[in-house]
């Protein structure tokens, strides 16, 4: 009898698991069917460079404050209520942007989709929830690899959409089939996930949230041993990632002359080699070198390939520079979530990932407006060899202020458990 209670909650784990993993993919599928083709849609539209960034920028600044609410209401009402109203949030930015006659109305759009930001650390909680010690890694890389591959199928969607001209691209089309597919992922979502699982959420919590609770609940948690120096190597890659994703499509179409398809091709390249890592190599490197090592090697990583892409004159040379890149995203960010889960009290694991996305989000900003106006104003290569820079000096931080026992070291010290 208890086999059999064993069995099916078992099999409802797996279960859940699977339809957060099709819902992600689904999701980020959607998202990538548009973000290859924004800078475009946009100088379509007549924006420069530092407005692209700003566009880009918008994104992560509204996010700063959207996974704080979400990720705690989401530890109090449960997760799938708060997963579901992020993505239809989603597909009504989406829905706006296929409707978009003017730079200005992307710009609304990119204000929807980032209060509706959120699903990704409600995804992840949901998975932490499901997880032991022993899994956590493995899941957060699948989760991260459904995303990877949402992100390899969306830009071959959105470059057929686009039509056969390349000077009079259809790109309302990939907006359309973007908020599509969010409606799907919706009706999923919807459909199959329970209203509850082992969480810490109380549905008779009643949420009330004020800036001073947030600003001392923030305060709590970056007092635990080990959290802020992992925020803010968070918010140093935060901060490269976004400044490269906002100018590299016109880098590329200036550097190489690639049209929206072909760029999207790149974007391809980049997601697959990204969700095969997270696939067949995080989990075992990091059960092998340690947390530590594998952040270490990540940042490092990242270092070099920022500093090596403006020195790419083929495409075959700009994907072997890529590969460091890639590597890097693969492994950095499962780390840091598991890092952040280990030295969090379970009821506010959503919530301290919440805040992970709220640092990062302003790291996202400023990193977008930073490349864009680095990139117009000083030289286009500039971007990539400041995130260098920056990337380099972070890698020194994480030397000297995480030490490879942190989270045992946070266990011991009974801090690691509280809020």
């Amino acid at each position: 009898m208890k086999a059999s209670r064993i069995h099916r909650a078992n099999s409802q784990k797996k279960k859940i698991l699977a339809t957060l993993l099709a819902s992600v993919l689904i999701d980020f599928m959607g998202s990538s069917i548009i973000i290859p083709l924004l800078p475009f849609y946009a100088k379509s539209f007549g924006a420069s460079a530092f407005q692209i960034g700003a566009l880009f920028g918008l994104f992560p600044l509204v996010g700063i404050f959207a996974p704080v609410v979400w990720g705690g209401l989401s530890d109090r009402i449960g997760r799938r209520p708060a997963l579901l109203c992020n993505i239809a949030g989603t597909t009504l930015a989406f829905l706006c942007l296929t409707s978009a006659n003017t730079l200005g109305g992307l710009f609304v759009a990119q204000l929807l989709a980032g209060a509706a930001s959120a699903s990704t650390v409600i995804a992840q909680s949901y998975v932490l929830d499901l997880s032991t010690p022993n899994t956590r890694i493995r899941h957060l890389s699948l989760l991260d690899a459904a995303a990877g591959f949402g992100i390899v199928l969306g830009p071959i969607i959105g470059g057929a959409l686009l039509g056969d001209d390349p000077l009079n691209p259809q790109y309302r089309l990939p907006g359309l089939a973007a908020t599509i597919v969010s409606g799907l992922t919706f009706c999923l979502a919807f459909a199959v996930l329970p209203s509850a699982v082992n969480s810490a959420s109380s549905p008779l919590a009643k949420p009330r949230y004020r800036l001073r609770q947030h600003l001392s609940e923030f305060k709590h948690i970056i007092q635990r041993p080990f959290v802020m120096p992992i925020l803010l190597v968070g918010l140093a890659i935060a901060m490269t990632g976004m400044g490269v994703q906002a100018i590299f499509a016109i880098w590329c179409e200036q550097q190489f002359g690639l049209a929206p398809q072909q760029f999207g091709y790149l974007i391809v390249f980049y997601a697959l080699v990204t969700a095969t890592i997270q696939l067949t190599l995080t989990d075992r490197l990091a059960k092998r070198w340690g947390d530590r090592k594998l952040l270490l090697l990540s940042l490092g990583s990242m270092t070099f390939g920022l500093f090596s892409i403006p020195f790419s004159t083929t495409i075959p040379q700009l994907l072997g520079t890529l590969t460091f890149l890639i590597f890097s995203t693969a492994t950095s960010n499962p780390l840091l979530t598991n890092f952040l889960s280990q030295l969090s009290h379970p009821k506010q694991q959503g919530k301290t990932l919440g805040f992970m996305e709220s640092i990062s989000g302003l790291g996202g900003c400023l990193g977008a407006l930073g490349a864009g106006f680095l990139f117009s104003a000083v030289n286009t290569n500039w971007p990539y060899w400041v995130g260098a820079i920056l990337m380099g000096a972070c890698t020194f931080f994480a030397i000297r202020t995480i030490p490879y026992n942190a989270t045992s070291q946070a266990r011991v010290s009974g801090l690691g458990n509280q809020i």
